[in-house]
């Protein structure tokens, strides 16, 4: 601890001559009495292992003469048993008077400043004081949450909570997380909002049409109506997400949509017109679910790579009659469309008369308006062999039929398929679903009668105790009729 030196009223007496020598005759006692502005810079400690740094927060008074205050709000007050006479002390702490008194000090005389106690860090020393002044800011972080600063044995020192290692008053939280780390425990950092994150003005024109794109290619892609983006919730939860965007109503976002197919129709327009040989064509024409008919168009060719690529190439509406003229109209309007009139090469259909019919129609225009003589119309294989299959079915159609009139009413039945899953069971055998055929497919009555086949143990405990199982199930000719084991 510094301490403050007594003097005697002789020594006092002495002093106060000083002021009255001129500078010439202060030559040999400069070196024993220093000023309080020298020594304010310069600071002992007692040990070697600790410095002592400047803090911002604590204010030490330059007078030599005067004890040191804990706080600055203290008060000096004078030893009512020493007769020393002091210079009174400014109300300011910056402006200290010292110039004319200085006091006489002895080299032998322990000349130290009351000690400050420090901790050294890892980004430079600072004091305890200031250290804990500050731990009210950095106890924010979820680092803190696994550190105890107020140990009786080490205060204001960081001690962890896991293993109890000890760290210096000056480490900062990134010391502490890694340490963190160690014990597999995270503390995550803290997001510090910014001005960002509470504008809600509008986002700027650029950014608002990459936003409204985004939208419109999750609508076309999870085939949500236009309608969902007036939906309210929808919107709450838009809005949650990013309070900057401004909503559209459903005929805005038909409007962007179409402008985007726009924009990817000219780039399959340019890649089209890239392909380096023939392409040949499959169509089909299918009803959708509201009764509006379309005619799928499909387009393949070999690339550059000498891969083999096929893609959708447009899916036609037909307003009008289904006829081969009519169909023929609509599939030149794409070849010209896309530059494919004189590199068509083949088109390949179903049986259906309209479409032979269509194939014809489009050989002859190509030859004459298009001088493209390699294009041929070709019937689909698949097609023709389910006619052909068919053909064969139609001898043992009898047996056939009670197949499916039986897989009808147990598929139709709930009480029906509960009592089969049960016979299943009892006879070890996995319950199959009833499967009913389509005229089109002649594998679907394949897969109908597959599985009578191997239900068949349980299907015959279930006509045993059904009265409407029984009529509708097959004799023994019809079992060999569908024997289907060979296949």
């Amino acid at each position: 601890m510094r301490k403050s030196k007594v003097h005697s009223k002789d020594e006092y007496k002495d002093a106060s001559e000083l002021e009255y020598e001129t500078m010439d005759d202060r030559t040999e006692d400069e070196d024993e009495y220093r000023t309080a502005d020298e020594k304010e810079d310069e600071l002992v400690t007692e040990d070697e292992d600790e410095t002592v740094t400047e803090d911002e927060d604590e204010l030490v008074t330059e007078d030599e003469d005067e004890p040191v205050a804990e706080d600055e709000d203290e008060l000096m007050t004078e030893d009512e048993n020493e007769h020393v006479a002091r210079e009174p002390v400014a109300e300011d702490e910056e402006e200290l008077r010292d110039e004319d008194e200085e006091e006489p000090r002895n080299e032998g005389e322990d000349r130290t400043r009351p000690k400050v106690p420090i901790q050294h860090g890892k980004r430079g020393t600072r004091s305890i004081k200031s250290r804990s002044q500050n731990k009210g800011g950095a106890s924010k972080s979820s680092v803190w949450n696994h550190f105890n600063i107020k140990t009786a044995k080490y205060p204001g020192r960081p001690v962890c909570r896991k293993c109890n290692a000890l760290f210096s008053a000056g480490s900062g939280t990134s010391t502490l997380r890694r340490h963190l780390s160690s014990h597999k425990i995270a503390a995550p950092k803290q997001h510090q909002r910014t001005m960002h994150d509470y504008r809600t003005d509008p986002h700027p024109k650029n950014e608002q049409e990459e936003r409204d794109k985004l939208v419109g290619v999750w609508v076309v892609c999870d085939n949500q109506p236009f309608s969902v983006v007036e939906c309210e919730e929808w919107r709450q939860m838009i809005t949650k997400f990013d309070p900057r965007y401004r909503f559209h109503n459903r005929h805005t976002l038909k409007n962007n949509i179409v402008d985007v197919f726009k924009e990817k129709l000219e780039i399959v327009k340019l890649a089209v017109q890239q392909i380096p040989g023939k392409v040949a064509l499959t169509s089909d024409m299918w009803t959708a679910s509201n009764s509006s008919s379309f005619l799928s168009l499909t387009i393949h060719y070999v690339d550059s790579s000498w891969k083999l690529k096929n893609f959708l190439l447009d899916i036609i509406p037909i307003e009008v009659r289904h006829s081969g003229y009519n169909m023929a109209n609509a599939i030149m309007e794409v070849l010209q469309q896309f530059g494919l009139a004189e590199k068509t090469l083949a088109l390949t259909t179903d049986n259906a008369s309209s479409m032979i019919s269509c194939g014809e129609f489009i050989l002859e225009e190509l030859e004459e308006e298009f001088q493209n003589l390699d294009f041929a119309h070709y019937r689909c294989a698949a097609h023709v062999l389910n006619l052909a299959v068919n053909k064969g079915l139609s001898v043992i159609s009898e047996s056939v039929r009670k197949v499916r009139s039986l897989m009808s009413y147990i598929k139709n039945s709930q009480p029906v398929r509960d009592s089969l899953k049960s016979l299943c069971k009892v006879k070890g055998i996995d319950y199959l679903a009833p499967e009913l055929d389509v005229s089109t497919r002649w594998n679907s009555t394949f897969y109908m009668l597959e599985k009578w086949k191997r239900m068949e143990p349980a299907l015959n405990l279930l006509a045993a105790d059904d009265l409407s199982v029984r009529r509708r199930y097959l004799n023994d000719v019809d079992r060999v009729n569908i024997d289907v084991s060979g296949f």
